[in-house]
């Protein structure tokens, strides 16, 4: 039990609950309340408590006349605090005068006369002026973090479901509990104290919270160690090439943990457990590129999603196709030997894969075999069409709205229409056949070059 010096008379007042004096005389009992001038009349005013209430008072006063912080002979020593329903309790909270109340459940106190306005080291002063042992700073420091929890909580900052408790003296609240790894009720000397909880003991028995999972975090461990341009899947623990991992721009060397093999296993499994989705489940959709709600025909349908549509509308999607051709560099040549393909997980020789330029190692993502297997089973779902199923559609090159006798018919569509309208169309074509004819041109030109450069030389 800590000894304080009271404020001066007149400063504040001194909340008096079941008072006692220091030789155990009664003062009285209900809450009583004293000014300055009526509490330094009494020396060595101690204040015990009733249970569910709070402990109000010290156990030091000053001598009437005497300056507040001045060295006075102190009184009777006191052991430990008065017991609540029988248990000893000794969290202390210290509460300067125009505060309004003092939260919390079990034995606290409040110390009046502005001993929270007081900094760390005024405290520390005031301790050795007084003659008072180290914890009455403690006690200070503690009072302010929880005067500071209360300001908070009156702003409405403090955050819900948590309560202050003084540093080194938990409130226990709860006989038993459940520890929440091996599921058990035990007793509550089975848990360790916590002062974040609100029962003031841990989440875990002392027995389970050493046990650790038997993997980690796998998030933050180290990354295995692997030979240059290969990488360790965290799944299956095999070192493959580095094309052989998805990119991740998050991650540290721009790849993702796990293989696509692994990735590919999983999304089967995934959809295996949901099944495919033949059909849109929802009438319309919010894009998630432009952010508008738009009708489901304007998305393209994907089996594997949980809607049945892609995330992205058939206009942000072409867009996007245009700026990613426009803006990447064309690959002639494939820059890797060997790939493996998305659909199989099968890694194969670089001769296996169509050729792309728009891909960044000049290959396609899907091999031959998986390619003509697509091909084959999206012919034999999609039934012939003879009419068009829509009246209305996008074109995928000027992205407007055009109606169904635009686009020329395609009975091997979805709608039975083609994605570009005619005009586009027309304009697709004579493009091509214009890149066709300059670069066959160049090829002339540059013919013609080399089989004139040995005649210069012979001229010089």
């Amino acid at each position: 039990m800590m000894q304080v010096s009271l404020p001066p008379a007149g400063l504040g007042a001194t909340m008096l609950n079941d008072a006692q004096s220091v030789d155990g005389t009664a003062l009285g009992h209900g809450p009583q309340l004293l000014t300055a001038d009526e509490a330094h009349g009494r020396e060595g005013l101690l204040v015990g408590m009733a249970p569910g209430a709070h402990l109000q008072f010290m156990d030091r006063v000053t001598t009437p006349g005497q300056p507040p912080h001045a060295a006075s002979q102190p009184a009777d020593a006191v052991q430990g605090l008065p017991a609540v329903n029988g248990q000893a309790s000794d969290a202390v909270t210290i509460q300067g005068p125009g505060a309004s109340r003092s939260r919390g459940t079990g034995a606290q106190g409040i110390i009046t006369g502005g001993l929270q306005q007081l900094a760390q080291h005024e405290a520390a002063s005031a301790a050795a002026n007084l003659g008072l042992d180290s914890n009455f700073t403690a006690a200070i420091s503690a009072a302010q973090e929880e005067a500071h929890f209360l300001t908070q909580e009156a702003a409405g900052l403090a955050r819900p479901g948590r309560r202050r408790v003084v540093q080194n003296n938990v409130v226990q609240t709860a006989a038993s509990k459940v520890c929440a790894q091996c599921n058990q009720e035990l007793q509550a000397a089975h848990f360790r104290l916590d002062r974040t909880q609100r029962d003031g003991l841990r989440s875990k028995c002392k027995a389970c919270a050493p046990v650790k999972a038997p993997q980690g975090r796998k998030r933050h461990a180290p990354e295995p160690s692997a030979q240059a341009g290969h990488k360790v899947c965290r799944n299956c623990n095999e070192e493959k090439l580095t094309s052989a991992f998805p990119h991740k721009r998050n991650s540290i060397d721009k790849l993702d943990y796990h293989c696509k093999a692994c990735h590919i296993a999983a999304t089967a499994e995934r959809v295996s457990r949901r099944g495919l989705v033949e059909v849109p489940a929802v009438e319309n959709k919010v894009c998630s590129k432009c952010e508008k709600e738009l009708p489901a025909d304007s998305f393209h349908k994907d089996r594997n999603k949980s809607d049945g549509l892609r995330g992205r509308c058939r206009a942000c999607e072409a867009l996007s196709q245009t700026v990613r051709r426009v803006t990447r560099a064309p690959v002639d040549e494939p820059t890797v030997t060997s790939k493996v393909c998305r659909r199989c997980g099968e890694e194969k020789a670089a001769t296996d894969f169509c050729r792309k330029k728009q891909r960044t190692d000049g290959l396609d993502s899907y091999c031959k075999d998986c390619n003509c297997k697509a091909t084959a089973a999206r012919t034999a779902r999609k039934a012939p069409t003879v009419a068009p199923t829509v009246e209305h559609k996008v074109c995928v090159r000027c992205h407007q709205d055009k109606p169904a006798g635009e686009f020329p018919a395609r009975p091997s569509a979805t709608d039975g229409l083609y994605s570009y309208c005619r005009i586009c169309r027309t304009e697709s074509a004579n493009s091509s056949r214009l890149r066709v004819r300059s670069r066959q041109a160049l090829q002339a030109d540059q013919g013609s070059e080399v089989e004139e450069a040995p005649m210069d030389m012979r001229d010089g």
